[in-house]
This record gives structure tokens, C-alpha cells and sequence, in this order.
């Protein structure tokens, strides 16, 4: 029996889910084709479809690889070995140092001359797309609310707001989930001394400065859900944030509304998906977007680097039980 496609960037009567029959090698070859990109081998398509790239994104990631002119071999020895190559090439998207060295302003100087594909690609891969769930046919959610820097947070929070006045989503507590993370004294200078400059305290702040005064965030239960693992010792992961989030006892038998930004949404809901449908858990998603040129096209890349490297081992487990099962 052939198998679903899931891909949760793409959005059909305003459901965060849309499940697709998989399109044919054939009409992959020919979307490559008029993109002018390299046709995959059936061996990288099925590595990719596994990532959970329909035959868009599948298009959209080769001409990502084709902007940095990465080769993209003809013929792979088996699915194991694709894998692998995806996801070291796609480690050479990931921006290294600061992005203000010299390396890094001639990989954005390229970006900008080929802003137009950058675009095109970014489009098929699903990250300049908004999306939510129907709030009349899903109600009750648990909102989450994932942590980052003082302006991140502050949108996230605004449209948290929006969704509840405007939109009449229901929510019966929102949690705001983040983890270790040391900030520096200009990244929230209201936090004085060097023991209270922590993400965690900052989000604190935030969150108090705008709901005294907002009725529909005050009455709102909220509880800050704060990532104790810390998998490399300077700061917690998207990956700790979303298993302490997962372990969370009130979190069971719950529909969850994580409310993301363009262009973290895929990365994210593969990530805190993975976790908290432990607990039997339904995580949906609400999905805004800038627009592209405001956007600084370095994240696409990173996005897509990090995506894979994560669901890296998961589709390496998926291709051996293939092939031993």
C-alpha cells in the first residue's frame, strides 16, 4: 500500500495538515527541470521525501544546493548513503561565526544577487507560508509559546493576543517554553545583575509589562516552562526545550497551538512534535510570516541545515528497518 505524504507547510482549507497521495518520480524530473536544477536520483528523492519534502520542496532544497553550486551526484550506492550526503552538504548552508565576517558578507552578497531563486526556492519549501488550525472546529488549546530574545518574544506575544480577541481561539492556559540561555547586559539591560540575566527572567519581565494592562492576557494562566537539560553546556537546545516541554504532568490528552514565526515553523513542529505526542499530545500550528525581503535570507539556509541535521538519525532508523524488516 503506497504511504502518505506528510507535509505540514502545506496548507489546504486553513488545517495545519495536509496529507498528499506522493506525486511520481516523472513529475519530479519535470518540476526540475523547469527550474533548471539537477533531476535527483530516486535514492535522494525517497532520502528527502523521508525528511518530509514533497516533490516541491524536494525542488526547493536542490536549488538551494545549486546557489552555493554544490555538485549533486547522479547515482547514490543505496539510501543509507544519500542520507548521509544530505545531510553533509546541507551543513555546508550553515552559517559559521559571525555574520559579519568576511566569509559570511561574500555568502550574503551571493544570496543578494540571486535573491529571485533564493525566493523561488524558499516558496517550495513551504517557509513564506502562514497557516492555523480552524478555531471553530478545534477548540480548547494549549497555547505554547516558544522562548527567544526580547523582540521575538514581544511578537510572539502580540499575536498570541491577536488570535484570542480577533480570531476567538480558545485558550485555557498558555505555556511559554524555553530553557538555560545567559543573556548579555545589552540583550535585556532591566535585569541588572549577572546571576538574573537569564532568558527565562527576561520572558518573566516581558510578559508582565504587557499583560497588566491587556484583560485577555492577564486572565490568562501561564506557566514559563524552563529546559534544565543542557545538551551542550552553554545553553539549552530548541531540542531540551521541547523534551522539558514533552515531560510537562498538566500536558497530556492536550490539542496544542504553538505559535511560530516564518521561517522556524517545519524545524519546529518536527522538533516539539516528536515530543509531546508522547504524552498523547496533538500539536497544531499558528504560522505568520514577514515578508521576504525583510527577511534576512541567511536563516533559510541555517533553517534547512538544522532541520536535517535533527530528523538526520530518524530517517537513518526509518531506511535500516527497511532494510533488514
Amino acid at each position: 500500500m503506497e504511504q502518505f505524504l506528510f507535509s505540514p507547510l502545506r496548507l489546504i482549507n486553513h488545517t495545519v495538515f495536509s496529507y498528499q497521495w506522493p506525486s511520481s518520480y516523472l513529475e519530479l524530473k519535470f518540476l526540475s527541470q523547469e527550474l533548471s536544477v539537477p533531476i535527483p536520483s530516486v535514492a535522494l528523492s525517497n532520502v528527502m521525501k523521508y525528511h518530509g519534502y514533497d516533490i516541491h520542496g524536494q525542488v526547493g532544497l536542490l536549488t538551494l544546493l545549486d546557489i552555493h553550486s554544490i555538485d549533486i551526484p547522479k547515482q547514490f550506492s543505496g539510501l543509507e548513503a544519500a542520507n548521509l550526503w544530505l545531510r553533509k552538504s546541507t551543513q555546508k548552508l550553515l552559517r559559521r561565526g559571525e555574520r559579519w565576517s568576511e566569509k559570511n558578507k561574500i555568502i550574503t552578497s551571493k544570496l543578494i544577487r540571486e535573491r529571485n531563486r533564493l525566493k523561488k526556492a524558499v516558496q517550495l519549501l513551504g517557509m513564506l507560508s502562514e497557516m492555523k488550525p480552524d478555531s471553530q472546529e478545534i477548540r480548547n488549546f494549549v497555547g505554547v509559546l516558544p522562548g527567544a530574545l526580547e523582540p521575538r518574544v514581544k511578537k510572539r506575544i502580540a499575536v498570541v493576543h491577536r488570535s484570542i480577541l480577533e480570531e476567538n481561539f480558545s485558550l485555557h492556559k498558555l505555556v511559554i517554553a524555553t530553557g538555560y540561555r545567559r543573556l548579555h547586559q545589552n540583550e535585556c539591560p532591566i535585569l541588572k545583575s549577572e546571576e538574573e540575566q537569564l532568558e527565562s527572567n527576561m520572558i518573566e519581565l516581558v510578559w508582565k509589562s504587557i499583560s497588566k494592562n491587556n484583560s485577555q492576557l492577564s486572565s490568562l494562566p501561564v506557566k514559563i516552562s524552563i529546559a534544565e537539560a543542557v545538551t551542550d553546556q552553554m545553553r539549552s537546545t530548541t531540542v531540551d526545550t521541547a523534551r522539558a516541554l514533552g515531560e510537562l504532568a498538566e500536558l497530556k490528552d492536550q490539542n496544542i497551538l504553538m505559535y511560530i514565526e516564518q521561517p522556524y515553523a517545519a524545524r519546529f513542529y518536527s522538533i516539539f512534535n516528536s515530543e509531546v505526542k508522547k504524552n498523547n499530545n496533538h500539536l497544531f500550528l499558528y504560522v505568520t510570516c514577514s515578508r521576504f525581503e525583510r527577511m534576512e535570507y541567511f536563516i533559510f539556509q541555517d533553517e534547512v541545515a538544522r532541520r536535517i541535521y535533527y530528523q538526520y538519525p530518524f530517517v537513518k532508523a526509518r531506511i535500516m528497518e527497511k532494510l533488514f524488516f
